[in-house]
């Protein structure tokens, strides 16, 4: 519990669900992680995924503590997991990226001289 739930005046019923942002933060790092190798946001992703894992592990020692809901330690670890095998697959993905460079930029390179000449075509 931190020094400014002690002072700001509300009550544990009074503070609002924080597991619906956690979870659209989560599904963000997802989509992050997921495209990454595509569009190398792999890395955004990961650090996403750090956010809400620490953010998780807060409502986790809320609960602990005995603030919010009896349901919150339980949903912040299963969010708390999630986020750490993201952080996981991004950090994997990469290392992939990274070990598989030189073979893939000879067929990134003609692929967008392919598209560059199409529409030259096309024009």
């Amino acid at each position: 519990m931190a020094v400014d739930d002690l002072f700001s005046g509300r009550g544990s019923a009074d503070r609002p669900d924080p597991m619906p942002a956690l979870r659209r933060w989560l599904w963000l790092s997802g989509l992050l992680v997921v495209l990454g190798p595509c569009c190398c946001t792999s890395p955004l992703g990961g650090a996403v995924s750090i956010f809400v894992w620490m953010r998780a592990g807060d409502e986790m020692a809320r609960a602990d503590a005995g603030v919010g809901a009896p349901t919150l330690g339980a949903a912040a670890k299963r969010v708390r997991g999630v986020a750490f095998a993201l952080m996981t697959f991004s950090t994997f993905s990469l290392c992939a990226q990274a070990f598989l460079w030189p073979w893939t930029e000879p067929v990134l390179i003609d692929v967008l001289a392919w598209l560059v000449g199409l529409l030259e075509y096309a024009a």
